[in-house]
């Protein structure tokens, strides 16, 4: 009988075998609460932190769930969380056992697929996943693909997002289509990260937060210009939404270097205040409260 034998260099067996031990020991690592199966994408900036941490960002959805909407709880059990932007799933799944439903809305085919995988692997069936886009029209439109290791920050071509892989993707006006998804449930949280377009999405959703009233969690990359935090946050303001609240990390706004040292002496710390001035810069988390 005829024996093939394929050789391989001892050096990359022995690598290949302590990644291998690492990896196991990083997953081995996470918190137990966080620790649920989760379709990742190698060498993007969401799946890595999930690979470390179980949750991107858990430190500032603990805060914010835990302080800052802690009185909420139970209006929340009873209520729906719409996730527009929701890339491959992160936030919709941290929803998932604080409210009765979670809709979570996605344009960009990548994205998609692993956000129906991840939907699948919660094994939730209050978990309904929306292949398109919200905003303030209906149509076919340039999106770009992000193919510089982080898909979330892929985005629609009108809210500026340029350069890398183009097609076109589904956008939907919110007003026409969150309604019937919901089903009779109040609408009690809407969270948007959609890289520039936050406000084309409030627009095309002007009548259902008049009615509802939701907790509104959104991003802000920049203040100034027609997609930044300012535009945002006076369309909500013109609401009656009074009360906007920043959470992030205490160092955020600082030197990177400074940053560091403050995390080696005190460790990674979230803070949450009334916003003031807005500062052009990013800022992950925005609450704004009816």
């Amino acid at each position: 009988m005829n024996q093939i034998r394929v050789a391989r260099c001892r050096s990359l067996s022995l690598g290949l075998m302590l990644r291998r031990r690492l990896l196991r020991w990083v997953l081995a690592a996470r918190p137990a609460v966080h620790a649920a199966p989760f379709a990742v994408l190698p060498g993007d900036t969401v799946s890595e932190e999930v690979l470390v941490a179980g949750v991107y960002e858990a430190i500032l959805l603990e805060a914010l769930f835990d302080g800052l909407l802690a009185d909420r709880r139970e209006t929340f059990l009873r209520g729906a969380a719409v996730d527009v932007g929701a890339n491959i799933g992160n936030h919709s799944l941290f929803f998932l056992p604080r409210f009765a439903a979670v809709h979570a809305f996605e344009p960009n085919p990548p994205a998609v697929a692993l956000l129906r995988c991840n939907a699948s692997l919660a094994g939730a069936n209050h978990l309904h996943v929306h292949a398109y886009g919200l905003g303030d029209r209906d149509g076919q439109l340039p999106f770009s693909d992000n193919t510089e290791g982080n898909l979330g920050a892929s985005g629609f071509g009108f809210a500026g997002v340029q350069g890398g892989q183009a097609r076109l993707c589904e956008l939907r006006r919110g007003d026409d289509v969150v309604p019937q998804a919901l089903q009779g449930l109040p609408l009690a949280l809407l969270k948007i990260d959609v890289e520039g377009a936050e406000l084309a999405v409030l627009q095309g959703l002007g009548e259902t937060v008049a009615r509802e009233r939701p907790v509104v969690v959104f991003e802000s990359n920049r203040a100034g210009g027609t997609a930044g935090g300012e535009r945002v946050i006076a369309w909500l303001q013109a609401q009656g939404y009074r009360d906007v609240h920043t959470v992030e990390d205490e160092s955020a706004g600082v030197s990177p270097a400074r940053r560091l040292a403050q995390r080696l002496l005190h460790g990674e710390r979230t803070q949450i205040a009334q916003l003031g001035a807005l500062e052009d810069r990013p800022y992950p988390m925005l609450v704004a409260l009816p």
